[in-house]
């Protein structure tokens, strides 16, 4: 831990002066410098994006019309494996009707629909958009193949959709997806230092805002932190590299937990171990820095547990997470449930074709968490009220939700990924 803090106070020192000679040397010799053309794209993703994300909801359809409602067919045009051992790979797509595709923020993901064999209805996946929204004409996607011993939520196959992709998915190829969406997304308008701290695939959402910063040319301080096993799963292994050897005001750590013999020490990466708090301690004594947390669930729930402790505010750490249980994406949502105006006694749940009942407690978070918790077999997908996968019909009570949905069920129906009871309630699971 020890040679944790001297790397990063090193890095510290190395800064300081690298910024002090960033201030006085212009732009204009950036081998990243951006065209006239790409600065005036620019000013139109913004314009777009304010208009896309800013319009109210009852009007936004009319207003943009770039937007789309439901499923919209996309074409696999080009496909990229990202590491050496070819269990992650990137792939482009681009509309298949040929028309413009509207603007994303940083961060954001798509929600695709993969037919199932023996199933009426299609699986829904959400995956991160890894590309700048500067990116002209295409979407991209960087997907991990998921094997065993991964568990899949509601009892769905081991990385069943991840394989699909990786295996069906070949140029040429026609996908179904949702517009863009998700919560987890860089605030564009702050000035603060940043730090991104990405586990295994993890990396994909902050790679967008991070190459969102470059291209706009921002003149925050970024920090970035990547946590993997070792170089055979480091992620976009070039791309980092080079933005970071390019790019005055971005500053990257890698940590291997398991390097193995060929992996260079301070070339493919900088410490063996974890990321933790202690590393990031000498950077949060002398910033003010805003904290995006992307990785496996484990990884989120200790790091989010170690910054706290330190006395990092917790509006100041925004989280995404893969797996079983996604992170909330607002600030605390589920300590604000414990701690906020939710009843200190619990609800009973009847999940009625499980023929269960379960008390309900606001520690219990979701009902949809309550539900998987307690091995009930329950269909989801993005978790964030965006997709519409889990909805299911509510038989008797009242639900409220902790964040506005983004897919309106039928009527007579909830969203149990986002909704919390605030009476004893029926649902059909």
């Amino acid at each position: 831990m020890q040679q944790f803090v001297e790397i990063v106070g090193t890095m510290i020192v190395g800064a300081v002066s690298m910024r002090a000679a960033y201030s006085a040397i212009s732009f204009a010799g950036r081998k990243y410098a951006l065209s006239r053309e790409n600065k005036k794209y620019i000013s139109q993703f913004r314009a777009a994006a304010s208009r896309v994300f800013r319009s109210p909801p009852n009007v936004q359809s009319q207003a943009q019309p770039l937007t789309w409602k439901g499923k919209r067919r996309f074409r696999v045009v080009k496909r990229v494996y990202e590491n050496i051992n070819e269990d992650v790979c990137s792939f482009y797509l681009e509309p298949h009707d040929g028309k413009p595709i509207p603007p994303f923020h940083p961060g954001q993901f798509l929600t695709f629909a993969v037919p199932a064999a023996g199933q009426k209805e299609p699986e829904m996946r959400c995956y991160s958009l890894s590309e700048t929204p500067t990116a002209k004409g295409y979407y991209r996607v960087t997907i991990k193949r998921l094997d065993a011993p991964y568990t899949a939520p509601s009892g769905t196959p081991p990385g069943r959709v991840s394989n699909h992709f990786h295996n069906a998915l070949q140029p040429g190829a026609v996908v179904e997806t949702l517009a863009p969406a998700g919560a987890f997304r860089l605030d564009q308008t702050s000035n603060r230092p940043i730090i991104f701290i990405g586990g295994g695939i993890g990396i994909t959402p902050l790679l967008s805002m991070l190459r969102w910063l470059i291209a706009t040319r921002s003149r925050r301080e970024i920090w970035f932190f990547y946590g993997v096993r070792n170089r055979g799963e480091h992620v976009m292994y070039e791309t980092l590299q080079k933005l970071n050897a390019h790019t005055p005001n971005v500053r990257l750590l890698v940590a291997y937990s398991q390097p193995t013999p060929t992996c260079r020490k301070n070339v493919d990466y900088h410490v063996k171990g974890h990321i933790s708090a202690e590393l990031l301690r000498p950077l949060l004594e002398r910033r003010n820095c805003e904290i995006y947390l992307c990785g496996p669930n484990a990884m989120m729930a200790s790091l989010r547990g170690q910054l706290e402790a330190i006395g990092v505010p917790g509006e100041d750490i925004r989280t995404e997470s893969f797996g079983h249980r996604a992170a909330d994406t607002a600030p605390d949502a589920k300590k604000e449930s414990q701690t906020g105006a939710e009843p200190k006694t619990g609800f009973r749940i009847e999940f009625a074709r499980s023929g269960r009942t379960i008390t309900w407690t606001p520690r219990d978070g979701t009902i949809l968490e309550l539900a998987i918790d307690n091995d009930i077999k329950a269909r989801c997908s993005c978790r964030q009220g965006v997709c519409g996968t889990c909805a299911v019909k509510l038989k008797d009570g009242k639900i409220a939700y902790r964040q506005q949905p983004q897919c309106n069920p039928e009527p007579g129906k909830c969203l149990p990924c986002i909704a919390k009871p605030t009476s004893d309630v029926v649902v059909d699971l």
